[in-house]
C-alpha cells in the first residue's frame, strides 16, 4: 500500500500530524505498537492527572472536615482503575479523531524496511513525500533489577500495581514523575520515601521550586532523602531493599523514575544523525539529514513534554504541506501536586548564565481571596524581565490551579510583552490568575494585594 505520508508512533508528535495532512487532502498512514495517544495519553499526562485529581479530592474533604467512609489507602486501587478508565476513554477518542480524519490506522510494530518503505505486520507499507518517526522514549531503570510490576515499577507498570498489602514506597527520582507520584500516593497513605541524588528536588525547574516541594512533601509525611545516589535494590521477601550512599531503605515496592531514553532504532536504520544520548537531530521543520524523514517529540530532544511533542508534530505537518514552520520560543514545565508548579523561560540564574541583564520579582499568593478560598497560605510568583527593554522573559508560579494560567504566562514570554503593555491586561476576580497581575504589578512598583515584594538582579 502506498501513501503520501507514514507516521511512525501515534502518540502526541505524531497523531496530530496525522489528522492535519489528512484533513489537508493527504493520503496518510499512523503506525502505532500499543494505543494510539502514547505514553502521554496511555501511563504519563492523563493517568497520573486523573490520580492527582483523585488525591486533591480527597485532600479537599479532610480540609473541609469530611473524613473518608474508608482507610484511603483502600482507595488507592479504585484510583488506579479510574485513571486507567480515563486514559482509555482518550485514547479511544484520539483513534476516533484520526478515522473521522481518514487516516489508515495500523496497529503492530513498525520497522524501516527499506529506503522508502515500512513493514507492519508483515504488510509493506511506502511512503512518497514523507516520513515522520515519533517513537517517543522509554522509562531508563540503569539497576541490575528488572522492572517486575509487583515491587519494582517505572511509570507504566504503577498503574497496574495491585497495592492492597502495600504499606511503603520508596520513589527513586525527584523530578516531575517522583514529585508528583509522592504527593499522589501519600495522600491514600502510604509511607513514602523519595529519594534524590542531587541536593534538591526539581534540580531543572527554579530552585525555590524544590525547597517549596520539599516542604509541602514533608507536611503530608513524605521523607525526602537528599544527596542519596541509588546504589542497587534488591528483592527481599515482601519487598525492597535500596542501598544508597546514604544507607539502605526498606519498602513494600520501589518506583524507579529517574529519566528516560529516546526509542531510537527505526531512526537509526535510515542512518539518521543522533546526538550523544541518542536524540535525533532536527531543524525548525523537524527535518533530520536524511531528505524526507522528520522527527518530532521525545525523539527529537527535550524537554520530553506532550504539549512541545504536539506543537512540534503540528508544525511538521505544516512543513509537508509548504507553509513556514511556527516558531517555538518558550515551552511551559508544569509539575502537579499540592500546588501546580509552572515555569517558562529564563530563570534568573539561566539569564545570567547567558549574559542576559535581568531583575527577577517575586510576590506571595496567600493574601488573594482565591487562594484564601482555596485554604493555601503557601505559594509564589516570580517574573523575570530583561533591564533595558522590560520584556518578560520568565514567569514562574506556584499556587493552586497554576496550570490554568501557563498557557497567559507563555504568551507573555513568547511575545516578548514589556511589563507595561502585561499591565493592559485585565485579570478576572477572584481567581488565582491574578497572581501574575500582582506579581507585574510589583516589578512596576504598582502593588495593592501584597504588601511587599522580594527583588534580585543579575
Amino acid at each position: 500500500m502506498s501513501y503520501d505520508v507514514i507516521i511512525l508512533g501515534g502518540g502526541p508528535g505524531g497523531y496530530p500530524a496525522a489528522i492535519r495532512l489528512a484533513r489537508a487532502g493527504l493520503k496518510v498512514a499512523l503506525v502505532e505498537a500499543d494505543r494510539v495517544g502514547g505514553e502521554c495519553t496511555n501511563y504519563g499526562c492523563v493517568p497520573t492527572k486523573a490520580l492527582v485529581e483523585y488525591a486533591h479530592t480527597l485532600s479537599s474533604m479532610r480540609q473541609f472536615g469530611i473524613e473518608p467512609a474508608r482507610d484511603p489507602v483502600e482507595y488507592l486501587n479504585h484510583a488506579l482503575e479510574h485513571s486507567r478508565s480515563i486514559a482509555g476513554e482518550v485514547s479511544k477518542s484520539i483513534e476516533d479523531l484520526l478515522s473521522s480524519s481518514g487516516v489508515s490506522v495500523y496497529y503492530g510494530e513498525g520497522v524501516v524496511s527499506g529506503r522508502n518503505t515500512v513493514s507492519v505486520n508483515g504488510e509493506r507499507l511506502e511512503w512518497r513525500r514523507a516520513l515522520v518517526i515519533s517513537t517517543g522514549s522509554d522509562p531508563y531503570n540503569p539497576f541490575n533489577t528488572p522492572v517486575d510490576g509487583r515491587r519494582v515499577h517505572d511509570n507504566r507498570s504503577i498503574l497496574e500495581w495491585d497495592s492492597s498489602n502495600a504499606s511503603r514506597v520508596a520513589i527513586i527520582g525527584g523530578g516531575y514523575i517522583g514529585v508528583e507520584y509522592s504527593f499522589i500516593l501519600s495522600s491514600f497513605g502510604l509511607v513514602v520515601t523519595l529519594i534524590e541524588a542531587f541536593n534538591r528536588l526539581l534540580p531543572v525547574m527554579d530552585r525555590d521550586f524544590g525547597l517549596l516541594a520539599r516542604r509541602l512533601l514533608a507536611k503530608r509525611g513524605v521523607k525526602v532523602s537528599l544527596d542519596s545516589p541509588v546504589e542497587s535494590i534488591s528483592p527481599i521477601d515482601g519487598g525492597v531493599k535500596i542501598s544508597t550512599g546514604r544507607g539502605e531503605i526498606i519498602a513494600d515496592a520501589a518506583l524507579v523514575a529517574i529519566g528516560r531514553r529516546p526509542r531510537n532504532r527505526e531512526a537509526l536504520r535510515l542512518g539518521v544523525e543522533v546526538d550523544g544520548k541518542g536524540y535525533v537531530r532536527v531543524d525548525d521543520c523537524g527535518r533530520t539529514n536524511v531528505n524526507g524523514v522528520y522527527a518530532t517529540g521525545d525523539l527529537a530532544g527535550p524537554p520530553l513534554l506532550a504539549h512541545k511533542a504536539i506543537h512540534e508534530s503540528l508544525r511538521t505537518a505544516d512543513c509537508i504541506l509548504g507553509e513556514g514552520p511556527s516558531p517555538l520560543k518558550a515551552v511551559p514545565s508544569v509539575v502537579y501536586g499540592p500546588l501546580d508548579l509552572v515555569s517558562v523561560g529564563y530563570t534568573l540564574d539561566e539569564a545570567s548564565s547567558r549574559g542576559v541583564k535581568a531583575v527577577e520579582v517575586r510576590i506571595p499568593t496567600g493574601a488573594l481571596a482565591r487562594s484564601r478560598i482555596h485554604g493555601v497560605p503557601e505559594g509564589f510568583v516570580k517574573v523575570v524581565y530583561e533591564k533595558g527593554s522590560r520584556r518578560i522573559i520568565g514567569v514562574h508560579m506556584a499556587f493552586p490551579s497554576a496550570s490554568e494560567v501557563a498557557a497567559s504566562a507563555t504568551a507573555l514570554v513568547s511575545l516578548g510583552v514589556t511589563l507595561e503593555r502585561a499591565l493592559e491586561v485585565v485579570f478576572p476576580h477572584p481567581t488565582m490568575s491574578e497572581a501574575l497581575q500582582e506579581a507585574v504589578n510589583a516589578a512596576v512598583g504598582r502593588m495593592v494585594h501584597v504588601k511587599s515584594a522580594r527583588v534580585r538582579e543579575n
